[in-house]
């Protein structure tokens, strides 16, 4: 009888033993799936404006610190046919502050404030401006959306060939519409910030009147007149 519940004792231990064992890979698994959600949430999702707009949290600014450089003349003994930049003469625009005012008549949108940021509060005040995109006169993509129910309630009335203006900090900025697009809220081939030739897109949920948006509607515009900051 001892034998026999000495062997039950024994029987009882080992089978706690494998339970034990089997379990540390399923464990080891479950730590690395959330490691990895955190970083992919940190990385990818927090610091990609599109996602960021889609989750209603605020983009982490991963550019550093911005320079804003601007023409000046050469200067004795240098060659006039290169360009020359000043970086302190452009004014910097902090983050979440107002640093234009946008019309698109097409759209029923005046006066509209565009502010430099793309987080979910930045949305709830107006305009949101795609940090790491370039400002009206820099040669690259200029970024910007805002909620479907305001200010781009009416954005799918846009038309290629109507214009949109900006009223910046440093002066007036006019652009024609040269192509409207509907895309899922997984590409981002519309909203990646680029260099080169200057174009302005703004975007916002599509459509109205349901919940969860899938699509996104863009407006694509060419620059009509401006100053140019960077050639």
């Amino acid at each position: 009888m001892s034998k026999r519940f000495f062997n039950k004792k024994e029987g009882s231990s080992v089978t706690i033993l494998k339970g034990v064992f089997m379990g540390v890979p399923f464990i080891l698994f479950i730590i690395t799936v959330f490691l990895l959600s955190i970083w992919f949430y940190n990385s990818v999702l927090l610091t990609n404006p599109y996602f960021s707009f889609l989750f209603g949290k605020e983009a982490v600014d991963t550019t550093g610190p911005e320079t804003f450089p601007v023409h000046r003349e050469a200067e004795p003994g240098e060659n006039a046919g290169e360009h020359f930049y000043v970086p302190e003469e452009f004014p910097i625009v902090q983050y979440g502050e107002q640093w234009a005012t946008l019309d698109i008549n097409s759209a029923e949108v005046s006066k509209s404030p565009v502010i430099f940021g793309d987080g979910n509060d930045i949305l709830k005040r107006g305009i949101a401006h795609f940090t790491g995109s370039r400002f009206p006169g820099q040669m690259g993509n200029i970024v910007m959306s805002g909620h479907v129910t305001t200010p781009f309630s009416k954005l799918d009335k846009v038309k290629v060939g109507d214009l949109v203006q900006l009223h910046t900090k440093y002066g007036e900025y006019e652009y024609e519409v040269y192509e409207t697009v509907i895309f899922k809220y997984t590409d981002e081939t519309y909203v990646l910030p680029s260099d080169g030739t200057e174009k302005l897109t703004i975007y916002t949920c599509y459509p109205a009147g349901i919940s969860f948006k899938s699509d996104r509607l863009a407006i694509i515009c060419s620059k009509v007149s401006g100053k140019n900051w960077m050639e």
